[in-house]
């Protein structure tokens, strides 16, 4: 795959965390268009802090936030979505009460369009066939995977060129995560830049083009995925080899 080098997300020296709580000490995080970049560390070591903060739910104390060369910094979710970019936090990502198709239709509602959201929905479908087959079907009766991919398909119903995903493939069996690494390459291919921070170290570095290590809220090392993935140190500290 080929893409541009502009840059769409700059994270410039950013602090901050839960009140007194402080969790980002300095994190420096970028995406080009086209890319996906893939965010590892150990527990606590700010990466789901960093996704909050980026999408507006967290504040930073100290440092700024591009997007697209305009500065988000505290903007709130709203402003942030109309911008192009979407969410899939891990837990709590979809409504189980609901139907696979009034998930999607939830991710679409500024448009308030019918067309544009029936438009929406279709490119969803295609791109998971297997929720058409289940669009009247409450998401509580769907496999772990399958919820997963009805939260990709909120997010990408306003067509984002930007996705973050807060560990994607956290509880699925080890088929389930091989088809859910595959849509998110699809995803890419059609377009939207990916931000993903995952625990499995190799599964990330694997799929990313660029990868970052945080640890204690400060950005460590930034290479390319496959460098990051033949660094010993790397090995031994975060995928547990000798």
């Amino acid at each position: 795959m080929t893409y541009l080098i502009e840059v769409l997300l700059e994270l410039l020296d950013v602090h901050g965390g839960y009140g007194e709580v402080k969790v980002l000490n300095g994190v420096e995080v970028s995406v080009k268009v086209g890319e996906i970049v893939s965010v590892v560390g150990p527990n606590g070591s700010g990466k789901s802090t960093m996704m909050k903060m980026i999408f507006g739910l967290l504040k930073p104390e100290k440092g700024k936030i591009f997007y697209k060369g305009e500065n988000i910094t505290g903007m709130e979710p709203f402003e942030i979505i109309k911008r192009g970019i979407c969410y899939v936090p891990q837990e709590n990502n979809v409504f189980s009460s609901l139907t696979v198709e009034e998930n999607l239709e939830m991710g679409a509602y500024i448009l308030n369009q019918p067309r544009e959201i029936s438009k929406s929905k279709e490119r969803v479908y295609e791109l998971f066939p297997l929720l058409k087959e289940r669009t009247k079907s409450p998401v509580r009766t769907l496999s772990g995977g399958m919820r997963q991919m009805v939260a990709f398909g909120r997010a990408l119903m306003l067509d984002p060129d930007l996705l973050l995903l807060d560990e994607p493939s956290a509880g699925l069996a080890p088929m389930m995560v091989s088809e859910i690494i595959k849509k998110l390459q699809d995803i890419n291919e059609r377009g939207t830049s990916l931000l993903i921070i995952e625990q499995n170290v190799r599964q990330a570095l694997e799929l990313c083009h660029r990868g970052y290590v945080l640890d204690m809220g400060r950005s460590l090392i930034e290479e390319p995925g496959k460098e990051l993935l033949g660094n010993k140190k790397i090995q031994e500290i975060y995928m547990g080899e000798s």
